[in-house]
């Protein structure tokens, strides 16, 4: 091995989809459940009350972006959760909140970035989009499992991606796919049998589901790609 390279194997998909789809398991048992419960009343609320805020512009964006932060540091505080667990500790709701609220100001900085740098790629192209993505994917995790400045885990995501991006994003690929078909199926029958609000209720819980998976493939393959798979 030459020096300072990292143990970064990946793994099979099929490992990666597996153990996202358990994405209700956790050592304490109340954070799925608690999280869970927020990012799909969050999400449900926003489309009713979006309604009836359509002609305030103003109210309506202020709930918006109130939404969107509390979605995102749900999903945060569950993501910080789960890599507590991959490196054998565990943590009560509490703790977890604890430390991500020490460092939120970092967090919030970093997903504004991220999210402008994905917006800029999308605007030029589609591709370059995907590319930054895949690049900068880790900057939070890095956030969450080390004291670095923003612009340190951007460049920290951006070198333990490198020549790592196709494995990564067939990785995601079949993630997707594989819960393409379901997801599809699931939302053709609510909206033949349901009226809009089931129809609602269901691509918000579907979606609920799919950013706890997401958040829980995105600390395993961090901690593969920064710890090597045969990690204590």
């Amino acid at each position: 091995m030459e020096p300072n390279k990292k143990p970064s194997n990946l793994r099979m998909a099929k490992y990666y989809l597996i153990n996202a789809l358990k994405f209700y398991e956790m050592k304490n048992e109340r954070i799925t459940p608690v999280l869970f419960v927020i990012i799909l009343f969050t999400g449900f609320a926003s489309t009713l009350i979006s309604e009836k805020t359509a002609n305030d512009i103003y109210l309506s964006a202020m709930y918006n972006i109130a939404s969107v932060f509390i979605l995102y540091l749900a999903s945060v505080v569950y993501l910080y959760s789960y890599m507590t667990e991959l490196r054998g500790g565990e943590c009560s709701l509490k703790q977890c909140l604890g430390q991500v609220f020490r460092k939120l100001s970092k967090i919030l900085a970093a997903y504004i970035a991220f999210i402008a740098i994905i917006l800029t790629g999308f605007f030029l192209l589609i591709i370059p989009g995907v590319i930054f993505y895949l690049m900068f994917m880790f900057n939070i995790c890095y956030l969450l499992d080390k004291d670095i400045r923003v612009t340190d885990a951007f460049n920290a995501s951006k070198n333990l991606t490198a020549r790592r991006k196709m494995e990564i994003f067939a990785i995601f690929i079949v993630f997707n796919l594989t819960l393409l078909l379901p997801i599809f199926f699931i939302i053709i029958l609510a909206s033949v049998y349901g009226n809009n609000l089931i129809l609602s209720f269901v691509v918000t819980f579907l979606s609920s589901i799919l950013t706890l998976m997401q958040q829980r493939l995105i600390a395993l393959l961090y901690f593969d790609l920064e710890y090597g798979t045969k990690r204590a």
